[in-house]
């Protein structure tokens, strides 16, 4: 990682996504400068380094890697309490912003059962102002363009 303070703000989501891509553009101004060729094209630093890159992650990918990250870390969390909370909380989540789920619209594409459309959570009433962490991470899957289910690997809830 770059720096404590911001590694702190990518793990508890606190990140803003414009600062972060101006210090991504910092990291690759630095690093063109410290290998004296300042024309390196940017999918240089972002391809795969079996692929002839740097194999750099950008920092926004990283707030939404981390976003999913602490949902998980909750959802499979093996302590009972944590497990207990998070179910509560998710649920009442679901209730109070009237998310539409899964089976009203299954041709949609979802994650976690919370549709998406047009980068914002499709709702029954107007849309509530602050993030939990089940649609912060809804929101990095969709952004992400990855699909991840409730179901364990086992196929148990």
């Amino acid at each position: 990682m770059v720096l404590p303070k911001k590694d702190f703000q990518l793990i508890n989501g606190v990140c803003n996504l414009k600062e972060l891509e101006e210090l991504d553009i910092e990291i690759r101004k630095g690093i063109s400068k410290a290998v004296n060729c300042p024309e390196l094209p940017i999918s240089f630093f972002y391809t795969p380094k079996l692929k002839g890159g740097l194999g750099l992650t950008k920092l926004t990918d990283c707030f939404h890697i981390f976003n999913i990250k602490s949902f998980m870390l909750m959802k499979e969390s093996e302590d009972a309490n944590i497990k207990s909370s998070f179910e509560i909380n998710k649920k009442e989540e679901i209730k109070y912003r009237k998310i539409i789920n899964e089976n009203e619209n299954e041709n949609d594409k979802n994650i976690f059962g919370i549709h998406i459309q047009d980068k914002k959570i499709i709702q029954a009433a107007k849309a509530k102002g602050t993030s939990c962490t089940m649609i912060k991470a809804a929101l990095s899957g969709h952004k992400l363009k990855i699909n991840i289910n409730q179901n364990r690997i086992d196929g148990t809830q």
